[in-house]
């Protein structure tokens, strides 16, 4: 129901509540109420509907509306004891009158009332009255909040009670009367359903249900008419009796709303509710007939389900004409183990056609193995055994015919699955119970037993019993550090079954010893047996060791253990090969000698030293076993074609035939590094396509450690080696090298900013080394190379810089060379290398 509101109505409210404010208080503003009544409905039913209710039941329900308003009361379902004039079971409508009500201030209770069933719809007005000193006093909002005052006398109602009708039974007869298609109105704004049964029903009853809405009605009786303005009384009063207020704040009843019923539909239009349509102040709402359930879109009615083991369920309004345009469905669920049988009882008319099969009107009944029908006509189907717990009926109706369908009664019986069959050489016995078929009713079979199994060797059996016959089986675990095997072919499980004619379906398997097998070579290190001479079965134990003194095994002892999971495993529980890492900054040399005014080198002094032999002569750093270090100007040229790089280790000789060749894989420049533009972040990194093998003569060099600079203060002595050029003006031919100062780095800045080198400036990347006075010094060709310290603790040499630019006169007095700190690049240098 919508409401269209017409105007005025809010300043009759804050009339009224400002009347009462100004008894209590005097004068006050007056607060503004709701413009309308909130909607008063909801639904009654008896105790347990739609099932049966109980013998002994009396139950009331008062129901209040606002003044001005009346309650319609109606039914939609009906099933009651039928006795002479109502005096077993019936429900009983009075209304109530001649009690003083007082009416209650603002914001009163809007909670549920104590309806079984019932509900209020939105925040609506409670139902019944809190009774104390012979008074009733109204719990609830409305148009008009008011204090708790009594009202005038006129607002009493008689001390009597009238009874607007007493029900029972399903049909009215001339001394009883049921509720039929009637709707109930109370005289004023209260209305009370009692509901009693008595002591005993001879039959099952299902009780009732009804819905009550609130709707308009006259003005409540002593609510006086406000009058025009400047128009006395009759008395030239202007008040209210007992009051001294002006008539222009006069009782006016509530203004009437134009009332839309939602559920009147108009021809041709779908109705808005499946079953039942409530219509209320505001709106309506759909409920469904017994046994139904409303869906959640609050419109639809979804089918019946029976659950019982026996049941009745025919078509709507049965034996009534059934609806037209109606789907219904109705669905049997039982319990496993019971089948339902359908048995047609009554009379039986569903609309048919004379020549096609059911075309308008149709009865299908369906289970999960089985469809039957569709059924129509007027004979009466046979019964049907569905052998299922499960049934679903659906019934379709057109827009034609007068037809008064079908009934059915269902019963169920246990499944019964038959005598069970006869097992050749063997018997069959009952143990439910003698001759139980039934549903989960037990039989055993039993024949000839099998040969009792016996374990293989590291082997046990699950489960073990005295004898096993048909359909017996065990299993066969080994033990620990043993597997199952069928001769050769290893098993992840094994069950055995007895077969009715006494044998296994298997032959029994072995369990035999987890064998490893030969452990995997590992580069660069040798592996020992240690139980025994190529032992490689269970709990057998090897140890790898690397190749001294050129290689070290990485965080591992290399002990390993062959586990019950066929794998050799590290006593840290690692299943892959240890790593041998090479040793690095290893030695012959003592410190002495120079390059640019140095002396040869011997074979073991630097083997780290790398050749470098492209589009020009460079020298790099061997870092671990398949990496170089060397300047970024010098490999620059070559980055985007390693291949054509040509890289020499082993050898003293720069042009000696005797010498390890390896091949560069990928050049990795420093992204800070730009060509022809300073020496800022000139460093380099070539990944080798394969790794080297370390001996004395080709070993790399160490990385500085973070205690690293403490061995590279000003005036500690490093070491760079090199074929560049030599004071004669050419490439030296054997390797030379020179023991050189690291100088202070303000002091090595100053020296190239009084005597600026083309493109060149000394940045925090870069340390300076050499003699003030001159005479050692790396030169051109040495690019690349390395300026190595002794680490003092490890006794192991490190690489602290990179040859990388100086003067154009090599060895010139206040001028020295410049190198690559490296120790700033670590972080660079170990990305590369672990992501390449």
């Amino acid at each position: 129901m919508r409401l269209q509101i017409r105007p005025g109505q809010l300043d009759g409210c804050t009339r009224l509540l400002l009347i009462f404010l100004g008894l209590l208080w005097g004068s006050a503003a007056a607060p503004q109420g709701p413009q309308w009544p909130e909607p008063v409905f909801g639904r009654l039913a008896s105790p347990g509907f739609p099932g049966e209710y109980g013998n002994n039941q009396d139950q009331r329900w008062t129901l209040r509306a606002p003044p001005g308003y009346r309650l319609g009361l109606y039914f939609t379902h009906f099933h009651l004891e039928l006795s002479y004039l109502c005096e077993y079971d019936f429900v009983k409508v009075p209304t109530e009158r001649g009690v003083t009500r007082t009416l209650s201030g603002a914001g009163g209770s809007r909670r549920r009332g104590p309806v079984v069933g019932g509900w209020l719809g939105r925040d609506t007005w409670e139902r019944g009255l809190a009774s104390e000193g012979g008074k009733e006093e109204r719990r609830d909002g409305g148009p008009c909040v008011l204090p708790s005052l009594p009202v005038t006398p006129t607002l009493q109602l008689s001390s009597g009670t009238k009874v607007l009708a007493t029900l029972c039974g399903q049909e009215s007869t001339d001394t009883e009367r049921a509720p039929g298609n009637d709707t109930f109105y109370s005289p004023a704004s209260s209305l009370d359903v009692t509901f009693h049964s008595d002591y005993s029903n001879e039959k099952p009853f299902t009780g009732f249900e009804a819905f009550y809405a609130a709707e308009a009605s006259s003005p409540p009786r002593g609510w006086i008419p406000a009058k025009p303005a400047g128009e006395k009384s009759a008395d030239q009063s202007n008040t209210i009796p007992g009051a001294n207020i002006s008539d222009s704040h006069a009782f006016r009843p509530p203004t009437e709303p134009d009332d839309i019923d939602e559920c009147q539909v108009p021809p041709g239009e779908a109705p808005p509710c499946d079953h039942h349509c409530h219509n209320h102040l505001g709106g309506f709402y759909c409920s469904c007939r017994a046994g139904y359930v409303l869906h959640r879109n609050k419109r639809t009615c979804s089918g019946q389900v029976f659950t019982g083991r026996s049941g009745v369920l025919s078509s709507p309004e049965y034996p009534q004409p059934y609806p037209k345009l109606s789907s219904c469905s109705y669905s049997i669920h039982l319990e496993e183990g019971f089948s339902i049988i359908l048995d047609f009882v009554g009379s039986f008319d569903v609309e048919t056609h004379p020549e096609t099969l059911c075309p308008y009107d149709s009865l299908k009944i369906q289970t999960d193995k089985e469809e039957y029908g569709p059924f129509c006509g007027t004979t009466l189907p046979s019964r049907i055994e569905t052998k299922s717990n499960a049934v679903t009926i659906t019934f379709v109706t057109d827009r034609s015919g007068d037809h008064t369908g079908w009934k059915i009664h269902y019963t169920s019986t246990v499944v019964d699955c038959g005598p069970p069959e006869d097992l050749p050489n063997g018997q069959v016995q009952y143990v439910t119970g003698p001759e139980a078929t039934t549903y989960k009713a037990e039989i055993q079979y039993r024949s000839r037993p099998c040969p009792g199994p016996v374990a293989p060797p590291n082997g046990r059996l699950a489960p073990v019993q005295a004898q096993y016959v048909l359909k017996d089986r065990f299993a066969v675990f080994c033990e620990t550090g043993y597997e199952l095997l069928q001769g050769r072919l290893p098993l992840r499980s094994f069950a055995a079954v007895c077969q009715k004619d006494g044998s296994w379906d298997k032959l029994m398997p072995q369990c035999s010893i987890v064998d490893c097998g030969p452990p995997e070579d590992l580069p660069n290190g040798q592996v020992q047996y240690v139980t025994g001479p190529e032992v490689t079965t269970y709990k057998a134990e090897i140890q790898y060791r690397c190749n001294e003194i050129f290689y070290t095994m990485r965080s591992e002892d290399g002990k390993y253990v062959c586990g019950a999971d066929g794998f050799w495993t590290s006593s840290k529980g690692e299943k892959s090969l240890p790593v041998c890492e090479p040793v690095c900054g290893i030695s012959t040399r003592t410190v002495r000698g120079r390059i640019y005014g140095g002396q040869n080198a011997k074979l073991g002094d630097f083997p780290w030293q790398v050749l470098l032999l492209g589009r020009t002569t460079a020298a790099g750093a061997l870092l671990q076993d398949n990496w170089i270090l060397t300047a970024a100007h010098a490999v620059y040229e070559q980055k985007e074609d390693a291949s054509s790089l040509e890289i020499r280790m082993g050898a003293l000789k720069r042009l000696s035939a005797h010498y390890t060749q390896a091949w560069a894989e990928a050049i990795f420049i420093h992204e800070g590094y730009t060509h022809d533009a300073g020496f800022d972040n000139d460093i380099a990194l070539i990944k080798l396509k394969n790794r080297v093998v370390i001996n004395s003569n080709i070993l790399p060099i160490c990385l500085p450690r973070k205690e690293a600079e403490s061995f590279m203060r000003t005036n500690d002595i490093g070491t760079v080696s090199g074929w560049g050029l030599t004071q004669r003006g050419f490439l030296a031919r054997s390797l030379m090298f020179v023991d050189i100062p690291t100088v202070d780095h303000q002091k090595c800045t100053a020296a190239y900013e009084k005597q600026p080198y083309p493109g060149g400036r000394v940045t925090e990347n870069m340390l300076c080394a050499g003699l003030e006075g001159g005479g050692k010094d790396s030169c051109k060709g040495d690019s690349g190379g390395a300026l190595v310290f002794l680490d003092n603790e490890t006794q192991t040499w490190f690489v602290g810089g990179i040859v990388s630019w100086g003067s154009m006169n090599c060895g010139e007095a206040n001028q020295y060379g410049v190198y690559t700190k490296v120790v700033n690049y670590i972080p660079w240098i170990k990305n590369i290398i672990n992501n390449f």
